[in-house]
Formats: structure tokens, sequence, C-alpha cells
């Protein structure tokens, strides 16, 4: 069956403060997924002769797999034509409310699966927000995705913004976000090829510029062999590049930084490259459990290098419902010169001002002024297949400016909720608490609830970043966009 798809708006917030209420509805048939599939889609784990080498790379990139736990888009994406609200609220001042006209699709022929959201942000005057359409990677914003398989396949390839993005067990790039900057998402692309004794995995943070680009790859050299834990090894190799990374930012006469027409800060730059090898050998492996040690060995090119040494252990109980439960420790020495996961999830905003320090500075300076370190990193995970997932990491270092905390939620399983959440929090000082909210931290939060037979409702919340066109400073921006969602199937 097909589900036909109709999308109603809720509430919008008008500067000033003042609460409007904007409705319109809109229908149209979609040629999607067979209904029973709806938006959440879920792939079987692949057995043990085929399951990739450790880490996150394979499996999270192309951001419909958040927690590394199965696939799917939270969102039912609206079809045809019709409105939205938004609350854009630039560091909690709540002077920027926009009426949202959406037109979207989802289609899926084969393996090529199609999801568009084209909107436009209308301010009380009926003018449209200028900082959406003022620069080139803004055209492509209304592409969701364009993807061809998934991650389980031998060939995968897609198009989207980046979210979650992981290379190989992510100590080079690792939580990467595409669209952290709220004026300038960035639509980026995937490219993997997976064998089981093979892999190679590709990314770019931009299709127009390339401005983040990586590959990753494995090989088990022995895996044609039926000798205990050499069968299942595998070597591999990871590269970076930020080809014109931020070295000195502009300024101007009073002492801010130049910003562009198109609210972009002016800098000089230069390119930064960083590779990695790793190694990991299981050493018990069964159908109860698996332990897998591993070892990076990694270095920014004419800098510092960094070693990671780690384990993983996964834990499957299938009684009564099938659950996973995975831990990872892992030790972190990082040579002067180095920072950890030098492109995590605050990358496009700490290429062009690194926080926590009294003036502004470039990550490549800081970078640069990095002593010697010593850190290390655990996670946590529990899932349970096509129901739910949860999972809590925590990274400590001596020098407690690149601590991190980061947590996620996803529950899929329930018809009357869906619901989605990853949190990241960074620069924590000892007796921090984890869940202050400050502009250090990241959150992403969906939430689809169910009202009615065929009627959700929906609300997403966002915060990012965006650029002070009058100082030069990064200010974080809370998005809210509440919503209703029909969904009917025939």
């Amino acid at each position: 069956m097909t589900p036909i798809r109709a999308f109603a708006l809720a509430a919008s917030l008008i500067p000033g403060g003042a609460l409007g209420v904007a409705v319109a509805t809109a229908l149209a048939v979609a040629v999607a997924a067979p209904a029973q599939a709806d938006t959440f889609r879920a792939t079987a784990d692949p057995t043990d002769s085929d399951r990739t080498p450790l880490g996150p790379g394979f499996g999270r990139s192309d951001g419909r797999d958040l927690l590394g736990f199965g696939e799917g888009e939270l969102k039912l994406p609206p079809v045809g034509l019709g409105m939205g609200g938004a609350f854009v609220d630039p560091e909690g001042d709540g002077q920027e409310g926009y009426a949202t006209l959406r037109m979207g699709a989802e289609f899926k022929v084969w393996r090529l699966a199609v999801g568009l959201n084209f909107y436009l942000r209308v301010d009380d005057d009926f003018a449209l927000r200028e900082e959406d359409w003022d620069e080139t990677s803004d055209i492509p914003r209304f592409i969701e995705y364009v993807e061809f398989g998934s991650k389980r396949d031998i060939l995968h390839a897609r198009v989207g913004r980046l979210h979650n993005a992981y290379l190989r067990h992510g100590t080079l790039l690792g939580r990467f976000e595409s669209d952290i900057d709220y004026d300038s998402p960035k639509v980026g692309a995937v490219l993997d090829l997976n064998l089981g004794w093979f892999g190679v995995e590709t990314l770019t943070d931009n299709i127009f510029g390339f401005d983040v680009s990586g590959v990753a790859a494995y090989v088990k050299p022995l895996h044609w062999t039926e000798w205990p834990f050499v069968k299942d090894m595998a070597v591999g190799a990871t590269a970076v590049a930020d080809r014109d990374a931020p070295r000195m930012l502009d300024f101007r006469e009073d002492g801010t930084v130049e910003v562009d027409r198109d609210g972009n800060l002016e800098y000089e730059g230069e390119p930064v490259y960083a590779v990695g090898l790793d190694v990991e050998v299981p050493l018990l492996e069964n159908w109860l459990f698996r332990l897998t040690p591993y070892a990076d060995f990694n270095y920014i090119v004419d800098y510092g290098t960094g070693e990671h040494l780690g384990a993983e252990f996964v834990f499957n109980l299938d009684i009564i419902i099938p659950v996973e439960i995975s831990a990872r420790a892992e030790y972190r020495f990082l040579q002067a010169q180095y920072l950890p996961v030098y492109f995590d999830t605050f990358y496009e905003i700490d290429r062009y001002r690194y926080p926590d320090l009294d003036s502004p500075t470039t990550k490549l300076q800081a970078l640069e002024d990095a002593d010697e370190n010593h850190g290390v990193f655990g996670e946590a995970r529990v899932r349970i297949p096509k129901w739910a997932a949860a999972y809590v990491a925590y990274e400590v270092y001596e020098d407690e400016e690149l601590s991190q905390f980061a947590a996620g939620v996803e529950v899929t399983g329930f018809d009357f909720i869906k619901a989605r959440v990853r949190y990241v929090k960074r620069a924590i000082s000892q007796g921090d608490d984890l869940l202050d909210f400050d502009d250090h931290t990241f959150l992403k939060a969906e939430l689809l609830l169910r009202i009615y037979d065929f009627i959700y409702l929906s609300f997403d919340y966002t915060r990012t970043w965006r650029v002070d066109r009058d100082t030069g400073e990064y200010e974080p921006v809370d998005s809210y966009e509440p919503g209703v969602v029909f969904v009917v199937s025939f």
C-alpha cells in the first residue's frame, strides 16, 4: 500500500514575542515505500562472516542512522504543499519568528530513495528570510537526501546533510555535523563500498566546495584462513583534509572580524591534512559476546601525532527480546600540536572561532599551541533492534577544555510515539554539570506523537550557531518548529 501524507500547520512565533497562529492544509500522493515500512526502515545485522570491522565508521556517516543502530528518517516529510512555523531565538532574545511555507515529498523506487523538503521562511512583513538564500550552497538545501542502497549493502551512495558522521573508529573524524551553522547549512555526500573483507568509505561536507573531505579503507588480509583471531583481523587507514582551513581571521579597524556580504567570516587560509592507521583483532567472539582491542595512530601533517588504544565489548542477549549491550574504553596519548577527533561536531564553526580563549582564535591556531596531553574515552550503548537505542559517551583530559560529553536516545518501535535526541557538551571543567545547557552545547531533538489514528503532533528543536554580521562573533541559535502531520494509507 502507498501512504498519502498531508501536512498541516501548527503555530509560529512573530517577532517581538507575540504569538500568531496560521493554519493551512495540503494533500498529495507519494510514490513511496510500502506503508508497513513507514519512515523507519530497519536493516538486519550482518552475520559474523559478513561483519564489518569495529567502529562507528561503517553504518553512521549519513545521518539516517543516528545511533548506529538502524536506518530511517524520524520525520514524516510533508507531501504536497503546506505551511509550518519556525521560531528562531538568537541568544535567547526571542526576536525572530517566521511562518514557513513547505513543499516536500519522499519517493522510493527499487534501491533509490529521494527525500525533498523545500521551504520558505517568511516574516510578519511577508519578506523572505534573506540569510536562507544568499549563497550558492543554499540552493540545494531543499534536498533532504538522495540515497542508493544502505550502509549494509555492498554499494551505498547518499547526497544530503551529514549528521553524526564517523570515519573508522572516529579518532580523526567523529560525530561530525555539516549543518551546525544555521545560515550556511551544507549538503554533503558519502560513497561506500563494503565487500566484508575489504571496504572503502568516502565523504565530503559540501558538494559545492568540498571543504572537508575524507576517505577510510580497511582490509582483512587473512580473511581466507580459518585461524582464530587473525582471520577477522582488520587493518585500516584514514585520511581527512580541510582544503582551505582558516589560518588567520581578517579584522576591521574597530577590532571586530570582517564579514562578507553572504555573512561569512573573512580569513586567510591554508590546507590541513590528517592521516591515520589502525588495526583491530577480535580476541573473543561467539554467539554471546565479542571482545575487540584496537589501536589508532594518527598524524596531523606538519603538526603532531596521537595514539589511541582501546577495546570494545559487545554482549548479545536474546531471551525474550534481543538486546545488545556494548561498551568501549580508550586511552588517548596526545603529542604536542595534536587535538583528538580534530573534525568533530563543532568543527564547522571551530575552524573559524575556536572557543575558550580570550582572543579570537582559529582551530588551526589552537592546534599550533596545543601541549602534550593525556585522556580517556568511554562509551556505553544499549540497543533493542527495531525498537529503541541509547548511548552515552564521555571523554576527559588533563586539559579540561578538551573534555566532552555526548548522549543520544532513539525510540522507533511504537506506533504512538517516535523520538530522537542527540546531545553534545564540550569544554567541561571539573565540577561542571554535564547537562548544563550553555553556549558549548549542541542539541537536536525530534518528536512525533500520535494523538489520533492518522494524526501526529510533531516538534523539532535544534541548537546551532550563526555569525553576527556586526561583531563577527558566532552566537547560539535556538530553532523551534512545531507542526501537525496527517498519515493516511490506502
